[in-house]
């Protein structure tokens, strides 16, 4: 059986609409209001190796530009990526009538990725926060539009206010939503990610960050960073590098009069893409 061709999806209509069509990966552009920023190259590895193997099951949805040879991604950003990585030239995509309207893009995406991609918890909070901005809904109703508690959508906007490193940690997965509610009990960022710190190297559980933070807010003398595990911290900070140069391997030698910091690599097109991740050129 022959691929549909491209040639009748140029301007939609009745006929293609919800229908899959096999459309080039070069001609589906991402879209701009997609709240989901982060992918782990390891997921996004074994979504490839799935699709070399069984091919994309679910298509994804997409809504053409008008005016161009081009569409624009509304669902199915990690079936995309991991396409791209399997050497997939064509992907099965439906295509919807959808205006060209921000706000009805971004409540579009949310819905896929709460429902579907499994947000972490920090753009998951930014999404529920540009709800508010950008659509104007008040926590109730950004509750019921996901069938949650507000208490669970306020408290989940409320991580945003945590230091960035803090978000970081949270967006690899390094500490839970938990941890980060434990560590907003404290007033001052210093004292925030001095707690971050102790946490990561003694990877204390949720139930002991709160004891932590407990303490230091009632003024109690606890185990500041002259009992900080050197070695585990270290360790944390470079996996904490490690993810934001797109999973390159990370050593940082901290002992001794040389200290360092050391990346691996294992291909020119890992240069290039720790280039682009410095912003040389």
């Amino acid at each position: 059986m022959n691929k549909p061709s491209e040639q009748n999806i140029m301007e939609p209509d009745k006929k293609t609409q919800g229908s899959p069509l096999m459309i080039s990966v070069h001609k589906i552009l991402p879209n701009p209001d997609q709240p989901r920023k982060f992918y782990k190259k390891t997921e996004i590895t074994k979504l490839a190796d799935s699709i070399k193997s069984s091919g994309i099951i679910e298509p994804l949805v997409v809504r053409h530009l008008e005016g161009k040879d081009s569409y624009q991604l509304i669902v199915g950003h990690r079936r995309l990526l991991a396409a791209k990585e399997a050497g997939e030239k064509e992907v099965p995509a439906v295509i919807r009538q959808i205006p060209d309207e921000p706000k009805l893009r971004l409540e579009l995406a949310m819905m896929e990725n709460i429902f579907r991609e499994n947000l972490n918890p920090i753009e998951e909070g930014e999404g529920y926060h540009r709800l508010e901005l950008e659509l104007g809904l008040d926590i109730l109703e950004i509750a019921k539009m996901f069938g949650k508690d507000r208490s669970t959508i306020a408290n989940t906007i409320r991580l945003l206010e945590l230091p960035e490193p803090i978000k970081d940690d949270i967006r690899y997965n390094r500490l839970s939503a938990g941890h980060g509610r434990a560590i907003l009990s404290l007033n001052e960022p210093k004292d925030m990610l001095e707690a971050r710190s102790l946490i990561l190297s003694q990877a204390m559980s949720v139930r002991d960050a709160e004891k932590l933070t407990k303490k230091i807010n009632t003024g109690k003398k606890h185990k500041s960073m002259k009992g900080l595990n050197k070695k585990a911290y270290y360790e944390a900070l470079g996996s904490s590098f490690s993810d934001s140069l797109g999973g390159l391997k990370v050593k940082i030698k901290y002992n001794g009069q040389k200290k360092r910091i050391d990346i691996y690599y294992a291909s020119n097109d890992d240069v290039d893409m720790l280039k682009s991740k410095l912003n040389i050129y």
